[in-house]
Order: C-alpha cells, then sequence, then structure tokens
C-alpha cells in the first residue's frame, strides 16, 4: 500500500506535534484535521467505521461460541 497521500486526523495535539508535522513534511504527506464534535465533516472515516461494526457484529454473531 505505501505511504498515504494524505491524513485525516482529529484535533488532539499529538497529531499537531511538531515530530508529526515533520514526519508528514519529510514523506510528502497531507495533514488535515476532521472538524470537532463534527463526525459528518469526516465521512469517509465515519463510512469506514461503519463497515468495520458491520463486519465485527457478523463474525461476533456467527460465532457466539467463542464470545461466551
Amino acid at each position: 500500500f505505501g505511504v498515504p497521500n494524505k491524513i485525516v486526523a482529529d484535533n488532539a495535539s499529538k497529531f499537531s506535534s511538531r515530530e508529526v508535522i515533520s514526519f508528514c513534511y519529510e514523506y510528502g504527506i497531507t495533514l488535515a484535521h476532521a472538524s470537532d464534535y463534527y463526525p459528518q465533516g469526516n465521512g469517509q472515516a465515519e463510512s469506514s467505521n461503519k463497515n468495520l461494526v458491520t463486519i465485527i457484529r457478523k463474525l461476533v454473531d456467527e460465532n457466539q461460541r467463542m464470545w461466551h
């Protein structure tokens, strides 16, 4: 897959650190920040999260005995 072209992160201070900014610059990564308290502003991540929840639910439902 390689190095991403863009990273969308929340506004946590760890994503604004000098180290992260330097890393992104060094590898040519654009660092974008999603809006606080507005998950719809980051639709791609929300869509991915929805897909992950669906997959996990299906796995748990199909393997009930493994979870009890």
